[in-house]
């Protein structure tokens, strides 16, 4: 009951008035049991938070745009591994709905998890959807979780080609650790019907007995297969660490399938570093990786 009375103080108010160090101290508590050491950090998740508050570069601010990362991604790796996109919109107009193709993905530049899947425009509400979009327009996505790179981004709407796997499934996502650019860790994303699954490799591919924790669906996965693409994924890494090569720590997100690779996002702070690995020698372990 305490626990429930703490969250909903700092999700009120009181996270406002707290600075960024502070909130990171206290909301990392709330969501893990302990607060992190922010001075000489040593878990994975701590120098995550390190990088928040002390790193503030103008490559990491680009590649937060989902715009101007694809320039990044272009002269790095090449423009194959980009999803094509439709277009980009101040905002969504009936004009530019009714140009749109029946099936596509919409985003928005500035932040994260703002995504609307269109699979048939005819079963859609335009007027539903662009209220969402609205709603993201007006939204400063670096106060929800003090990330600093999405502050003041250019606002648009970005519509790209909807990514799908064989008998129009989804495409799976893969997400690589990049640390000094070079993979060490990587994890298969795949929605299932009991929930999103997250299945841990090595740089070797080898299987892991590895997850997050999350406080809202605690912290047992269970010891994932043995990876059956090989070939795509040692592409993957090689992608992966051509992007990650600027960065001392840098997530690279991509779609994959048998034959092709589409890059997801470039992520700053993964899990905005309140998700560390489990169990804790593993985020320990994955700290010691990354060098300041």
């Amino acid at each position: 009951m305490l626990q429930k009375i703490l969250h909903k103080l700092f999700w009120g108010v009181f996270r406002h008035l707290l600075s960024d160090r502070q909130y990171i101290r206290i909301r990392h508590y709330l969501e893990n049991g302990y607060l992190p050491d922010l001075d000489t950090p040593k878990r994975l998740s701590e120098k995550i938070h390190y990088i928040k508050l002390n790193e503030h570069s103008d490559l990491r601010r680009l590649v937060a745009d989902r715009l101007k990362v694809r320039d990044y991604v272009t002269e790095k790796a090449g423009s194959e591994y980009l999803i094509p996109l439709i277009g980009h919109y101040k905002t969504l107009t009936p004009k530019t709905w009714n140009s749109l193709p029946d099936r596509f993905v919409l985003k928005a530049a500035h932040g994260s998890a703002m995504v609307k899947i269109v699979r048939d425009k005819s079963e859609e509400n335009f007027a539903e959807i662009r209220a969402q979009t609205e709603n993201w327009l007006n939204s400063d996505y670096s106060n929800i979780g003090r990330e600093w790179v999405y502050k003041n981004l250019p606002r648009h709407i970005i519509a790209e080609e909807l990514l799908e796997g064989p008998d129009e499934k989804p495409v799976t996502e893969y997400k690589f650790f990049c640390f000094h650019g070079k993979v060490k860790l990587f994890y298969r994303f795949e929605y299932r019907p009991d929930g999103a699954r997250r299945s841990f490799y090595d740089e070797n591919l080898t299987p892991l007995d590895l997850s997050f924790r999350f406080p809202e669906s605690g912290t047992s996965t269970p010891l994932p297969a043995p990876i059956d693409n090989e070939s795509i994924i040692r592409k993957a890494i090689t992608v992966s660490e051509k992007l990650s090569e600027d960065f001392n720590f840098i997530r690279v997100d991509l779609y994959l399938t048998e034959n092709n690779i589409w890059l997801g996002e470039l992520t700053n702070f993964p899990g905005n570093g309140f998700n560390p690995l489990v169990p804790d020698e593993k985020d320990l372990y994955y700290g010691k990786m990354l060098r300041f």
